[in-house]
C-alpha cells in the first residue's frame, strides 16, 4: 500500500563541530529556519556552494552514544522521494570553561548535530523530515522532559504540550492528524474538536458518500462500497492516533498491519481499484486471439524475414530511406506484455534514418506505400511508405512511384511486419490484432486514457522521433540543457501504479542544466517558446519557458528568436508528458495534457 524504502550502501558523512559552525556563520540567528522537537534548525552553505538544512539536536544526558550512532547509520541508509534525505552528521566532544561556585572548570560538551539535503521554501516534495528520530531517543528512554515544547502545536501530541514529555507515541500522534487532514481537509479538521469520534466519523463519511455518488458512473456499487470501506478505516485509525492518552494510541507497526489488512480486503472485493494496465500490460489467457497475416507487397528477392514472437503492441518504427526504402527495423512487446523484442534492420545499409516512437496511447491503424522496379535490385522493392496511427501519419518515406498498395484496420491494430529484404527492402507484410490495445484495459484505465490528450508538436520535422512508451500519470521533474537554444530534454514522471520513468535526454551535448522538481502540489498549467533557426540547423527549439499552478515560472530556457508558440491548457488539465523529434538538438516539442475528470 505504501512505497517502500530502499536502502544504499553510502556511509552518512562525518562532519566536524567546527565545520558545522562555519557553515551556519556560528548558527546565527539571520541563518536560523526552524524549530523541532529535537532541535533547532539552520540553513548552512557548504564550501562547493551546495545548501543543506543542519539540525542542532538538543542535549539529552541520557541518550547512548553507540545506539545514537547505529540507529543513526540505519537512518542515512534509508532512501524515499518522500523522506528528506541525511547527508551528514556531526558528533563532537569540546571542551568549555565555564563558571561553577566562583570558580572557572573546564567541561566536557558533547554536540551532536544531523544535516539534512536543503528545501527551499513552499517546496512540497518532501513530506516527511526527521524520520525515525523518535527512535534515536525510545531506545533508551520511553519518554523525555525538555524545558520548553519547541513545533507546530496542531501536529503536537497532548503530553508534549502540557508538560514537554517526548515519547516513541509523539509520531503517532503527528501521523494521525495528518491523515486527518488528508482525508478532511483543515476547514473540516476544525470541527473534530467539537464532535464526539463516532459523530466525525460519520461527518466524514457523508462527505465521501456524496463525492463517490457524484463520481458515478464511474464506479460501479461494488467499488463504491471498497472505496467506502477504505476511506472508513483510515479516518478510524486516525482518531486512534490522535487519542489524548498516548498508550491508547497504536504503534506504527499496528498501523501498518491494519493497512496491509484493509488492502488484502480490497483486493478481494474489488481488485480493480488497485491494479491498472498500461498497454504494455499482458492480454488476459482469452485475448491472445490469432493475429492475421496481411500481405506481402513487393518483390521476391532477398532473404524472407519474420518476427519470431507474436506481437501485442509496436514500440516503434525505423525507416532507412532516400529515393527507395532501404530498410525496416521495429520494436514491439509480445503477448506476455513483459518483454520488449527488436526486429530489424532488414535490407542495406543505404539512406537516412528515421524512428517513429509510437505513444503509449497511440497505434499503428493503417500502412500504405509504392513498390517496383530499382536499379542494380534484380526484383521489385517498396519504393515508399506511410504509416498512420490514431494520433498522426509519419512519412511518406522514400520517393515513391510504381504500384500502389494499402491496408487499413478500422477495429483492430497494426503490430508487426514481415517481408523480404536483401541490399534493398524488396516486400513488406503486416500483422494484424483485432483488437486495439486499449480495448484491454480495466475500465478506469481507459477513463484516464480517455483522458490525455496530445498536443503538437511544434517546430521542425528532422531527425528522430521521440515520444514515451508508458502512459503517464504525473510530471516529476524536468532537465532542460541550453545555451543559444534547447541543446537538450530530459523528464521523469510516475504511471498509474506509482513507478517512477525517467525519459531522454533528448538532444545533444552543450549548454548549461537546469532541473526543476515539481513540488507534490504542483503540476505544469503552461509552455511557451520560439521555433527559429540556428547556424546550419533549420526550425529548432530556440527557447522554452514552463509556468505552473503555484504562479512560478521557470525560464525562459534558450535565447529564444523566431517563431513563438503557447500550448493550451484547460483549467482543470496538467501536463504531464512530452514528445518530439530531437538530433543534435531539440527541434520539435509537443505535449501531453491530463484532464481530471
Amino acid at each position: 500500500m505504501a512505497d517502500e524504502l530502499q536502502h544504499t550502501d553510502a556511509m552518512p558523512k562525518d562532519l566536524t563541530f567546527d565545520l558545522i559552525k562555519r557553515i551556519t556563520d556560528d548558527f546565527s540567528k539571520k541563518n536560523q529556519i526552524g524549530h523541532g522537537g529535537y532541535g533547532i534548525v539552520y540553513k548552512g552553505v557548504l564550501e562547493n556552494g551546495k545548501e543543506i538544512a543542519v539540525k542542532k539536536l538538543h542535549d539529552i544526558e541520557s541518550l547512548d552514544d553507540e545506539k545514537f550512532m547505529n540507529e543513526f547509520v540505519n537512518l542515512m541508509s534509508a532512501q524515499h522521494k518522500n523522506i528528506v534525505q541525511l547527508v551528514g552528521y556531526c558528533y563532537d566532544t569540546r571542551r568549555k570553561v565555564v563558571l561553577h561556585n566562583g570558580k572557572y572548570v573546564v567541561v566536557h560538551v558533547e554536540e551532536r548535530a544531523l544535516c539534512f539535503e536543503y528545501l527551499q521554501r513552499g517546496s512540497l516534495d518532501k513530506y516527511l523530515s526527521d524520520f525515525g528520530l523518535s527512535r534515536l531517543f525510545s531506545d533508551t528512554l520511553t519518554r523525555h522532559t525538555t524545558k520548553k515544547y519547541i513545533g507546530t502545536v496542531g501536529y503536537m501530541p497532548p503530553e508534549y504540550i502540557q508538560i514537554c514529555h517526548i515519547t516513541e507515541k509523539f509520531d503517532v500522534f503527528s501521523l494521525g492528524v495528518i491523515i486527518i487532514e488528508i482525508m478532511t481537509g483543515t476547514k473540516e479538521t476544525s470541527k473534530r474538536a467539537d464532535m464526539s469520534p463516532q459523530q466525525f466519523i460519520e461527518l466524514v463519511h457523508e462527505n465521501w458518500r456524496r463525492r463517490f455518488e457524484q463520481a458515478t458512473p464511474m464506479y460501479t456499487s461494488e467499488e463504491v462500497e471498497s472505496l467506502r470501506l477504505q476511506m472508513k478505516t483510515c479516518i478510524e485509525m486516525a482518531l486512534q492516533c490522535v487519542e489524548a492518552q498516548r498508550l491508547k494510541r497504536p504503534t506504527i507497526a499496528e498501523v501498518v498491519s491494519r493497512l496491509n489488512i484493509l488492502d488484502d480486503m480490497v483486493r478481494k472485493i474489488s481488485p480493480s481499484l488497485l491494479l491498472y494496465k498500461p498497454p504494455i500490460d499482458p492480454l488476459s489467457s482469452g485475448d491472445q486471439a490469432v493475429l492475421a497475416k496481411i500481405g506481402p507487397w513487393g518483390g521476391n528477392a532477398g532473404k524472407a524475414h519474420n518476427i519470431k514472437v507474436a506481437s501485442h503492441r509496436l514500440l516503434s518504427v525505423t525507416v532507412w530511406f532516400a529515393d527507395i526504402v532501404d530498410a525496416l527495423a521495429f520494436s514491439y512487446v509480445d503477448l506476455k506484455g513483459k518483454t520488449k523484442h527488436q526486429a530489424g534492420p532488414w535490407g542495406g545499409p543505404g539512406g537516412s534514418a528515421r524512428t517513429v516512437q509510437f505513444g503509449p496511447s497511440e497505434f499503428l491503424t493503417e500502412i500504405s506505400g509504392t513498390t517496383g522496379p530499382y536499379v542494380c535490385a534484380v526484383a521489385d522493392v517498396v519504393k515508399s511508405l506511410t504509416l498512420v496511427t490514431n494520433s498522426g501519419s509519419y512519412g511518406p518515406f522514400g520517393q515513391g512511384g510504381g504500384t500502389a498498395f494499402h491496408t487499413s484496420q478500422s477495429n483492430g491494430s497494426i503490430v508487426g511486419f514481415f517481408g523480404r529484404a536483401g541490399g534493398f527492402l524488396h516486400s513488406i507484410g503486416v500483422y494484424v490484432s483485432p483488437n486495439r490495445p486499449t480495448l484491454d484495459l480495466s475500465r478506469h484505465f481507459r477513463d484516464a486514457l480517455q483522458a490525455l490528450t496530445k498536443f503538437g508538436p511544434w517546430g521542425g520535422s528532422g531527425d528522430m522521433d521521440r515520444d514515451m512508451e508508458v502512459v503517464p500519470h504525473r510530471l516529476e521533474s524536468l532537465t532542460i540543457c541550453s545555451a543559444d537554444i534547447i541543446n537538450s530534454l530530459a523528464f521523469s514522471y510516475n504511471d498509474h501504479n506509482g513507478k517512477q520513468h525517467t525519459v531522454g535526454p533528448w538532444g545533444g551535448d552543450g549548454g548549461a542544466a537546469f532541473t526543476i522538481r515539481l513540488g507534490a502540489f504542483e503540476h505544469i498549467k503552461g509552455l511557451s517558446g520560439t521555433v527559429g533557426s540556428f547556424g546550419m540547423l533549420q526550425n529548432v527549439i530556440t527557447s522554452l519557458k514552463f509556468t505552473t499552478n503555484l504562479n512560478r515560472t521557470y525560464g525562459p530556457y534558450g535565447k529564444g528568436g523566431g517563431t513563438p508558440f503557447v500550448v493550451p491548457v484547460e483549467d482543470a488539465a496538467s501536463i504531464v508528458g512530452f514528445f518530439g523529434r530531437a538530433g543534435p538538438c531539440v527541434e520539435a516539442v509537443g505535449v501531453y495534457i491530463r484532464t481530471y475528470l
